[in-house]
């Protein structure tokens, strides 16, 4: 029962512990928020290397407020975050689908088959 808020308190704790702004708190709440729950390769390096803007690396600007964004989604500009943001996130997806299929495949239990015995 206690995990769950743990696991938020911790993550929101070491987000905003490595934020650059003086207000840390809403902008830690904020990132988590658009970043669909996303990991940070998926969220910010893969956007960063391929230079690809998405709704949560606008949004992970400082002076950039959620007001901000949400007054840009009905232009082009926010239908073009909006896909790369969905992009990076079914990437996301697909890589957690491998992981755990490739766990599952690890981990399931092997069936030795002994041949039967003819007397």
């Amino acid at each position: 029962m206690l995990a769950v808020p743990s696991l938020v308190c911790a993550y929101l704790g070491a987000q905003a512990g490595f934020a650059p702004v003086p207000n840390a708190l809403p902008y830690a709440l904020k990132t988590f928020v658009s970043g669909t729950g996303m990991g940070v390769l998926f969220k910010e390096a893969l956007p960063a290397w391929t230079g690809l803007e998405t709704l949560h690396t606008v949004v992970a600007r400082p002076e950039v407020s959620a007001r901000d964004l949400l007054a840009r989604l009905p232009t082009r500009e926010g239908l073009t975050l909006t896909l790369h943001q969905t992009l990076f996130l079914g990437l996301n997806v697909l890589a957690l689908l491998g992981i755990g299929r490739l766990v599952t495949r690890v981990w399931r239990p092997h069936v030795v088959e002994v041949p039967a015995c003819a007397s």
